[in-house]
């Protein structure tokens, strides 16, 4: 019986399980469905805005890596998702179970597929870590990874600057953060190294093509490195 809003659209979808490990997110876990789930939408009006908000990160990603008409519904009625209103808050659930419920069927133990799920993680993950799991939440540091995604795809010539400005402006106007936290370029790689999705030396990274729709890259540590050290100066340059 989930209770937040990221439960409800994330972490009760797929019978993932993970404890998080001073060296990295979600390092030790097992697959273990559950016989059924109960949402109860009503829940939700107990939460304070922040953790509100927080589920909201993960109903982004769903839409901007995997259902384009999803993620301009949200572009439009986000005040209404985070003024608790219960239409909104039941219809931005069912379609965010059921995008990762499709996900999940095809691949539930992440060989392939469900990898896309992680879009924004990379480097969300690194930034809980290096928090230590404290200070900054899940989906706060999803968020500021989805930017940091977008603008890469951007770098890599996957997407348009159309696709990076719309993703950053919804979690902008949603009041998650955008900004990478000021630890260093090689902070954040060292963290990433640790990732369960390095092999090889290298890291298997969602980008965006457009909304709605994603590219899987292995990435070499330096490349990500170098970009960030590029974004890190324009940052300094605002």
């Amino acid at each position: 019986m989930p209770t937040t809003l990221l439960a409800d659209v994330d972490s009760s979808v797929g019978g993932k399980t993970g404890i998080d490990h001073p060296k990295g997110k979600n390092l030790i876990g097992a697959f273990y469905q559950p016989k059924a789930v109960l949402i109860d939408v009503d829940l939700l009006k107990t939460l304070d805005k922040r953790e509100l908000i927080n589920g909201f990160a993960e109903v982004i990603k769903y839409g901007a890596v995997l259902d384009a008409g999803f993620f301009a519904y949200i572009e439009k009625g986000y005040e209404r998702v985070l003024s608790y209103d219960k239409d909104a808050l039941t219809h931005i659930i069912e379609r965010s179970c059921s995008i990762k419920a499709e996900v999940v069927k095809e691949d539930e133990k992440e060989a392939g597929l469900r990898s896309v799920l992680n879009f924004g993680h990379s480097l969300g993950h690194a930034v809980e870590t290096l928090y230590n799991y404290e200070t900054v939440k899940h989906g706060e540091a999803i968020a500021i990874g989805m930017v940091f995604a977008a603008a890469l795809s951007k770098k890599m010539g996957l997407c348009s600057e159309e696709t990076v400005k719309r993703i950053g402006n919804l979690i902008k106007n949603s009041g998650l953060p955008s900004d990478i936290p000021g630890f260093t370029p090689e902070q954040y790689i060292n963290a990433m190294k640790l990732d369960k999705k390095v092999s090889e030396k290298q890291i298997k990274f969602v980008l965006v093509k457009d909304i709605g729709k994603y590219e899987f890259r292995k990435l070499d540590f330096d490349f990500i490195l170098s970009f960030l050290k590029e974004s890190s100066l324009n940052e300094n340059r605002k």
